[in-house]
């Protein structure tokens, strides 16, 4: 039997909060990002993890909202396992960011 502890994560809406709110939200979402790097936790995005975030295909802008848990994410992604992510109706950036 494959038994694998899973973490599922969804609406955060990255960038709809007042400064504080947003660090603190970003601080604490890097520090279970972390966690689960170190406990082998396999973690599931369902969607809207940024309030709003529209990226384009042939432009190379990428919001500061949210850059440091992209980039926590990316760690994970290479030293840890893969996140899964399943887009939700704030998520138009699937061009391969």
């Amino acid at each position: 039997m494959y038994n694998q502890t899973s973490l599922f994560i969804s609406d955060v809406h990255l960038g709809a909060f007042d400064t504080n709110t947003e660090k603190k939200v970003e601080q604490e979402l890097i520090s279970l990002i972390n966690y689960c790097c170190k406990h082998k936790i396999k973690i599931y995005v369902l969607g809207d993890l940024f309030d709003y975030w529209m990226e384009y295909p042939k432009k190379k802008f990428i919001p500061t909202v949210g850059k440091t848990v992209i980039e926590a994410f990316q760690k994970h992604n290479t030293e840890c396992q893969p996140t899964t992510y399943i887009t939700g109706n704030h998520d138009n950036w699937t061009y391969g960011y």
